[in-house]
């Protein structure tokens, strides 16, 4: 904290990890503080704010989720948050030949979701996990059939179908 002419003034200087490893190049949105992103030592700064500015501070990078999602205060001293990436986003589109399909099931580990009217499907899963991505729906075969997947960063995988005989 300084002091100039009787004005207190604070910094904010944080982190953003991805399972504690630093992550560069999140934008971090700061309200009334402005923008700034993370540089290759996963840090952001914000400094000369005036005590009593409120403050609401979140990190976004596409395909990324974070813990906590957001911070916000009253700036009364200097503050250092840390985000941490809580999950990383999987996604992709189920077709047969162009054509979307509603309704596939897709899995990775233990998180599960249905295809949407466009086909479009996305799946927030713990950072580093080891799964088998999966599409599944009766009378159908897919292609890639499963797809194995460590999730570091974010994924698009497509799938397309052909009916199978199940006869």
């Amino acid at each position: 904290e300084t002091e100039v002419q009787g004005q207190r003034y604070h910094r904010v200087e944080g982190m953003v990890t991805l399972q504690g490893t630093p992550l560069q190049d999140v934008a971090i949105g700061g309200g009334l503080l402005g923008d700034v992103s993370t540089g290759a030592d996963g840090s952001f700064s914000y400094s000369w704010i005036p005590e009593g500015t409120n403050y609401s501070i979140t990190p976004w990078k596409e395909g990324y989720s974070f813990s906590p999602s957001s911070l916000t205060g009253t700036l009364s001293e200097n503050i250092s948050p840390v985000f941490a990436v809580s999950g990383v986003r999987v996604s992709g589109i189920i077709s047969q030949g162009g054509r979307a399909l509603e309704g596939v099931e897709i899995s990775c580990g233990n998180a599960a979701t249905l295809s949407d009217a466009a086909g479009h499907f996305a799946l927030d899963v713990l950072p580093g996990t080891s799964c088998r991505l999966t599409p599944n729906q009766h009378g159908y075969s897919f292609s890639p059939v499963a797809v194995d997947l460590n999730t570091k960063e974010p994924i698009l995988r497509d799938f397309s179908f052909a009916e199978s005989d199940t006869d």
